[in-house]
């Protein structure tokens, strides 16, 4: 299952930039070398609008996640300090209740839910506070979960017999792979259509 636009409204990775660069919250966390890159990385939005011109997107998107898996390996930045401020953040994020509601239902009905996400590992990890999965998986420095990314962990999970559903935007996600069904969703409105049919 994916996370941004799927569950939410909106990107994750935008919030904690913006988190990021506000100088009441941030107090030094980064060095300043960084704001600058933050800044141009906030317009994951609109990023979201150029999936039609994948490659540009796709650039774009692992340049913003090798950004924040290089934030997680600068010996410079206050790791306790910014992960405090990532986890506000999260909490702060308003979780839709037919996300939740979905999450639940796929719950009960037996499925292990496996959340895919390019955002990095450590930050994914994060969210099993605030959404009921089973298994995080995320970006890692070297493996960017961009379409590609999620494709190889999905062959590999196909590959184990564990695949049931996909629930992802359908510029993300390879739904081919889905063996039974395979839900498209680009809001958490959309997944209201679906609550009574899995």
């Amino acid at each position: 299952m994916d996370f941004d636009e799927t569950l939410i409204d909106g990107v994750l990775a935008t919030k904690l930039a913006k988190a990021i660069l506000n100088p009441r919250k941030n107090r030094g966390i980064i060095p300043r070398i960084y704001y600058l890159k933050f800044v141009r990385y906030t317009h994951l939005p609109f990023l979201t609008r150029l999936k039609r011109f994948y490659r540009i997107y796709r650039y774009l998107l692992r340049r913003t996640f090798d950004l924040y898996l290089s934030l997680l390996t600068d010996p410079r930045v206050d790791k306790e300090a910014l992960f405090f401020l990532i986890k506000g953040v999260i909490e702060e994020i308003e979780i839709p209740e037919v996300s939740l509601e979905f999450l639940r239902r796929l719950k009960e009905r037996g499925y292990e839910v496996v959340l895919l996400t390019a955002i990095p590992q450590e930050i994914a990890e994060l969210l099993r506070d605030r959404i009921p999965v089973d298994m995080v998986v995320g970006s890692k420095p070297g493996r960017i979960l961009d379409r590609e990314g999620k494709e190889a962990v999905l062959r590999r999970l196909s590959r184990q017999g564990t695949i049931e559903i996909i629930v992802g935007n359908p510029g993300h996600e390879p739904f081919w792979l889905a063996e039974r069904l395979a839900i498209m969703v680009r809001s958490p409105r959309d997944l209201s259509r679906w609550l009574d049919r899995i």
